[in-house]
């Protein structure tokens, strides 16, 4: 942030008698006060242009011309684009997201520009981002336990996280972890087991393929690899014909 000369009489002078007077008169500083006490709420208290208008019982365009004159600069907006050098953009995410403990949302609303962009300056200035560390770490944990411990398909584990299957086996190779064959499919039981499984759901229930793997929480493809290793015949495609009537 600049520094602002308080002693810029000549500046203050360009502004109408009857302003200086009413600022000073509503903070209850002299007239060369003014400079800094206009940097001190708008700055450090973080009051806005209309605030101080109203405190002041002046025109807000009085307020920033005013502003304006001092040199004393303005928070980011999109009419004033490039206003702010990087360093001073930089004080002022560090001092909103850290010092003050503010949420991106909130930085954004005070500074006018979406969200998507606080996060590209935060990545830009390499500025972490809170509790990333601790979603991250707790997804990892999550990750192995399914995918290690419970022997989770990706494609259950992609569900289960709502994210997509190639994120899944980018996490995996990223924590080091060898990927299974996907052929090698594995089942929570014995052979035995799973055809009597396959053949109830298929033969004895009647499910179709799709509705056998939703049964079984693994891919259709998955289901006609272990029919195929298991001997398991498939239905005849299409539908049943049908038989005519015939009128006695």
């Amino acid at each position: 942030m600049k520094q602002v000369n308080a002693d810029n009489w000549n500046a203050l002078k360009r502004t109408k008698r009857k302003t200086r007077w009413m600022i000073s008169k509503s903070f209850n500083c002299s007239e060369r006060e003014i400079p800094e006490v206009l940097n001190r709420l708008y700055w450090e208290e973080q009051k806005s242009i209309k605030d101080i208008a109203t405190a002041t019982d002046v025109s807000h365009t009085t307020v920033a011309s005013l502003m304006k004159r001092l040199n004393i600069p303005t928070r980011y907006s999109k009419r004033c684009l490039f206003k702010w050098t990087e360093e001073e953009l930089v004080n002022q995410l560090c001092y909103m997201y850290i010092e003050k403990n503010m949420k991106p949302v909130e930085i954004a609303i005070r500074l006018n520009v979406s969200p998507s962009t606080i996060y590209k300056w935060f990545g830009k200035y390499n500025i972490r981002l809170r509790k990333k560390l601790l979603v991250e770490d707790e997804r990892n944990t999550l990750l192995c336990e399914m995918y290690l411990e419970k022997e989770w398909d990706v494609s259950q584990i992609a569900n289960e996280l709502n994210v997509s299957a190639k994120t899944i086996y980018n996490w995996l190779r990223k924590l080091e972890i060898p990927l299974r064959s996907r052929r090698n499919g594995k089942y929570p039981g014995s052979k035995e087991d799973l055809l009597q499984t396959i053949y109830f759901l298929y033969w004895k229930k009647g499910l179709g393929l799709k509705q056998t793997a939703q049964e079984l929480n693994v891919s259709i493809l998955q289901v006609y690899r272990w029919m195929e290793q298991l001997n398991i015949p498939r239905r005849r495609s299409g539908r049943p014909t049908k038989q005519k009537s015939i009128s006695l």
